[in-house]
């Protein structure tokens, strides 16, 4: 579970804004700080600017987005973060998918775990803190 004094930084990138409001909303349950943003190109210029202050803990990213994918965006992240030597940011696919045989490919592609919206949003905050926990630990 996420907790409030973990400090954690979540980035949320969905073009959708029902389904912002319920990751918000999800979120909203435990004390975290959260930045959203609407397309993959946002996304990626959040990460990076981040960097400067404090890094996100992790992001929960939608697949399926204009100007940018989630799948281009995860790319781009982790070859930024070979690039600059910076830690793994975990990240989330939250996708409306039915086809979760393409989950492999998504966790091949970079992403850390893989989630179906809107069925599975109640297990988001648990894997924030999980991931997010992990990846403290690794450092």
């Amino acid at each position: 579970m996420l907790r409030s004094s973990s400090g954690t930084r979540v980035l949320v990138v969905e073009d959708d804004p029902s389904m912002a409001l319920l990751i918000l909303a999800e979120l909203g349950r435990v004390s975290c700080s959260v930045s959203l943003v609407e397309n993959g190109l946002m996304a990626v210029r959040a990460w990076l600017s981040a960097l400067d202050e404090q890094p996100f803990d992790a992001v929960i990213m939608d697949i399926n987005m204009p100007v940018m994918s989630g799948e281009k965006a995860v790319y781009e992240v982790r070859r930024l973060e070979r690039d600059l030597d910076e830690p793994r940011t975990p990240i989330i696919a939250f996708s409306g998918s039915e086809d979760m045989a393409k989950t492999q490919g998504w966790l091949d592609m970079g992403f850390d775990a893989v989630l179906r919206k809107p069925d599975q949003l109640n297990r988001l905050t648990s894997l924030v803190g999980q991931l997010a926990a992990h990846t403290r630990l690794a450092s």
